[in-house]
């Protein structure tokens, strides 16, 4: 009997590698020719030659602030894992906008290193994360508009998804904050798309929650869009590159740095100040 079960295990082996074998001669593509999986990517999905976003491995829509890797990095008197809703959610949107497209595909960005370089360049202190200096580490990331509760508190749902649809296509990328039933405190994410009833959301904090913005957090408290361009300040990171003389501006169909989104100009100046990333 044991003879006759070893048996039908190895015949069970003999086909799982058979069926493998076939499946990558079908590809015509070997197991070795495989392109490596980058470090901080844990989906085995490799990005397309093309470069596209839409061919990215889909993790970074998944990062979490306590993720292992770099739950521990310091944000001052916090840690990441603590207080990183705020620098996870916009380490989403870098990737998103495109603007750490390549770090990304080489495994060279997630939020611990955005983290990392947040607070060496002084846009982190004692654990608080102000939107407006993520500029100090990503030049060519900014904000463009900032709308907090007094802007938002007579606006119901569907004028709230309905503005951020229109700063979507407007060529911005948005960053919420909202009210967190679970803890009663604030708490930060992304946005991924937005229709007339309802925004999806890249959720930092929870993998139990649903994806909607409303169902998941019925009150915004503030919404800042953030426009992703190359104003010629962007640090090269990959290495150092020889100066080179100004060139004419090309005509190009980069959202503007300056550019304000329909109806910004007639909202209040936005206050300055520093919010917790709890």
């Amino acid at each position: 009997m044991k003879k006759r079960e070893l048996n039908l295990k190895d015949r069970a082996l003999s086909a799982a590698v058979l069926s493998l074998a076939l499946l990558f001669g079908a590809f015509g593509v070997s197991a070795a020719e495989l392109p490596p999986v980058p470090a901080a990517v844990s989906e085995n999905v490799a990005a397309a030659a093309d470069g596209s976003l839409a061919a990215l491995p889909a993790d970074y829509r998944n990062w979490k602030q306590t993720d292992p890797r770099w739950r521990g990095v310091s944000l001052g008197r916090s840690s990441l894992g603590r207080s990183g809703c705020y620098v996870t959610a916009v380490a989403m949107l870098l990737v998103k906008s495109g603007v750490e497209r390549e770090r990304y595909r080489n495994g060279m960005f997630d939020p611990g290193v955005f983290a990392t370089e947040l607070r060496e360049a002084g846009a982190v202190s004692g654990g608080n994360f102000d939107l407006y200096d993520v500029e100090k580490a990503e030049p060519a990331f900014r904000v463009a508009e900032d709308l907090e509760d007094s802007d938002l508190r007579n606006l119901d749902h569907a004028a709230i998804a309905s503005l951020i649809r229109s700063r979507l296509d407007g060529g911005g990328y948005v960053f919420v904050v909202a009210h967190n039933p679970t803890t009663g405190n604030s708490h930060a994410v992304a946005v991924a798309d937005a229709n007339e009833s309802e925004v999806t959301i890249l959720d930092p904090g929870y993998t139990t929650k649903t994806g909607e913005l409303f169902t998941d957090y019925p009150s915004v408290r503030r919404i800042v869009v953030f426009t992703a361009a190359d104003c010629g300040a962007a640090e090269d990171k990959t290495g150092t590159a020889e100066p080179e003389e100004a060139a004419e501006p090309a005509e190009t169909d980069e959202f503007p740095c300056e550019a304000l989104f329909p109806g910004a100009e007639t909202l209040p100046a936005a206050e300055n100040s520093a919010f917790p990333g709890l």
